[in-house]
């Protein structure tokens, strides 16, 4: 399993995400549409919080213009996705429940520099 995070244009999601879902028709004959990967989509993740008092707000929230998407691949990750990829310093907003060092592997191997050092002094 690979945990990847995205971001996207709403427009280039509603393109992208269609390369990983399929169509399943109901007894209904109503069709659905659900992915084949493990995808959370988070949306327009907040930039900067509202600001609230006495249960007012005073200042609405800033969301980010790009649409933000977790996908815990099963296999390698779709090359088509590699220009969407982001790494926000571990582990962003969301995780898949026990993963979060999986994410961590990926982040440092993509900037090692970052990685903390750990002191190995021994008594």
């Amino acid at each position: 399993m690979i945990f990847c995070k995205y971001e996207f244009t709403p427009e280039q999601w509603e393109q992208e995400k269609k390369k990983i879902q399929a169509i399943t028709n109901g007894i209904d004959g109503q069709s659905s549409a659900h992915f084949t990967e493990h995808a959370v989509e988070l949306g327009h993740l907040v930039i900067t919080p509202a600001v609230i008092e006495d249960m007012e707000i005073i200042e609405k929230a800033i969301l980010s213009d790009m649409f933000s998407v977790d996908i815990l691949w099963s296999k390698e990750p779709l090359a088509d996705f590699d220009a969407y990829e982001v790494f926000p310093e571990p582990c962003g907003v969301h995780t898949f429940a026990g993963l979060e060092n999986a994410y961590a592997d990926r982040y440092y191997s993509k900037y090692p520099e970052k990685r903390p050092v750990v002191d190995a002094k021994v008594n």
